[in-house]
């Protein structure tokens, strides 16, 4: 033969384009993973928003709405329902139901007083209770909070929880 006759083409272009779009796709592939993770935390997070609501309407709100219905409305049951309507969003009233030494409902309530800044004598006067009993549940949340012996402040403890 003479002549070969053929033709050439330059596919180098070609080839760095199908390189940069297989990174392009790994990098969205990675971003959507990332995405994914995301919103499994939001998701997550709002399930625990709801589970603190719950907790809080439950241990903190249903036994100051009891004794509204029992002893009729006293002033200081309702500042403290306001108060705890305010925080329902909180963790507090689930922190302090999933502790490791459950508080019964009555502990739950004092530690919700306490929290709220109420004093012993106000919150005896309030549950038509002695000081006395207050001051002995005082003792068995910290006994079941573990700060026994320590020098913890109740109030400050209840409240950064």
């Amino acid at each position: 033969p003479l002549l070969i006759q053929g033709t050439i083409y330059d596919i180098t272009d070609l080839r760095e384009a199908d390189k940069m779009l297989e990174e392009q796709r790994i990098a969205l592939e990675h971003k959507n993973i990332a995405l994914r993770e995301v919103l499994e935390q939001i998701e997550q997070e709002k399930k625990q928003i709801m589970d603190n609501v719950v907790a809080n309407a439950e241990n903190l709100l249903l036994p100051i709405i009891e004794k509204l219905r029992v002893k009729g409305v006293s002033p200081g049951f309702v500042d403290l329902m306001e108060k705890n309507l305010r925080e329902l969003a909180s963790s507090f009233g689930k922190r302090i139901g999933d502790r490791k030494s459950r508080l019964t409902p009555r502990e739950i309530e004092i530690s919700d007083m306490i929290r709220s800044g109420l004093t012993s004598k106000e919150i005896a006067d309030l549950l038509n209770i002695s000081l006395h009993t207050i001051e002995k549940q005082r003792l068995h949340i910290r006994q079941k909070m573990g700060i026994t012996g320590k020098k913890v402040n109740l109030t400050s403890f209840l409240q950064a929880l």
